[in-house]
């Protein structure tokens, strides 16, 4: 699990019911330290390049064909596997963490399937104030998000540009 994920994950795993929805991975195991990891592929899996090596966000941003094609496909997958595994599960929250993919994605599988949604955001804080485009887009999954969280307190600054209720939560402390 991401560095950023783990600890929280783990921590609330010991009260609740914990599914990580991520991109498939070699050799993943399907639980880990009291979470449930499920995987969605989204290409061949030779070709499956977006994550696990570097910036997402890079990689989408340059010239690469591949990675605009690998792109739309990631997004589709994670949309696919995130309502397959709500209906299947029916959580109490879909909890997105960043905004862009997995709150866009959570945002489309809550308006489909009526699960509340909540979102983390991370370093992507600074698309907001640097893309229109994606601030739109923030502006949307945050509106009709359950609540909306900032990591820190400059990350809840940029989120309140375009959503003045957002929380301040540092993921590692104690309570999480």
């Amino acid at each position: 699990m991401a560095p950023f994920l783990g600890p929280w994950s783990r921590n609330l795993a010991k009260h609740l019911n914990i599914v990580v929805l991520a991109p498939r991975f070699k050799n993943a195991p399907p639980e880990r330290d009291g979470v449930i990891l499920e995987h969605f592929g989204y290409f061949f899996k030779s070709m499956e390049k977006f994550s696990y090596t570097s910036s997402l966000f890079a990689k989408v941003r340059g010239f690469n064909i591949l990675y605009h094609i690998l792109a739309v496909f990631y997004f589709l997958g994670f949309i696919i596997k995130s309502l397959i595994i709500v209906r299947r599960i029916k959580p109490d929250i879909i909890h997105s963490h960043w905004f862009v993919p997995a709150g866009l994605v959570g945002h489309i599988t809550s308006i489909i399937t009526g699960t509340p949604h909540v979102v983390s955001v991370y370093s992507d804080g600074f698309l907001i104030e640097t893309n229109a485009f994606l601030r739109r887009i923030a502006m949307v999954i945050f509106n009709r998000a359950k609540s909306v969280i900032g990591i820190s307190e400059s990350i809840a600054d940029s989120v309140k540009l375009v959503y003045p209720d957002a929380k301040v939560v540092y993921p590692c402390n104690r309570l999480f």
